[in-house]
């Protein structure tokens, strides 16, 4: 993996953000769950999702790529799934005690590390990441968008 690629390419820009995918990937399946399961956890923890269609909404999944990860994370014990009482079709994921044992060691041990790696940046560079980045998918979104009218 190159620490530096200041080529300005787009094949550099997609090669850096599939290694750093990858790093994510390799992380979650450290902790003994799939890349999908680690980050419905991470909805349910960090953002406060419940439902499976709003973890799928947020993590840009397919409601049964989410399901099926839930199905796993609730096999585990790290996750339970409770009707709601206003809509029984709708499943409500809820953190066991081992599922906040695991968002302990895992997903706040993540984020201090995140942290620490981006205050390690020079300030510059971490507001011209995230002005470009910003500026980057504001004109994706709606190029990739008009693609299949």
């Amino acid at each position: 993996m190159a620490e530096s690629n200041e080529d300005g390419s787009v094949e550099t820009f997609r090669d850096t953000y599939a290694a750093i995918d990858r790093v994510y990937d390799m992380y979650a399946r450290s902790c003994g769950v799939s890349p999908t399961e680690f980050w419905c956890l991470a909805a349910v923890a960090d953002n406060g999702l419940t439902s499976q269609a709003e973890v799928a909404d947020h993590l840009g999944a397919s409601r049964q790529t989410v399901n099926s990860a839930f199905k796993q994370l609730c096999s585990r014990g790290l996750v339970v799934l409770e009707p709601e009482p206003d809509n029984g079709r709708v499943k409500r994921a809820r953190l066991t005690g081992d599922g906040d044992a695991f968002v302990e060691r895992h997903l706040v041990a993540l984020d201090e590390a995140e942290k620490a790696v981006w205050e390690a940046l020079p300030a510059a560079d971490r507001t011209m990441l995230n002005r470009v980045m910003g500026r980057y998918l504001a004109a994706l979104a709606p190029s990739l968008a008009s693609l299949n009218r």
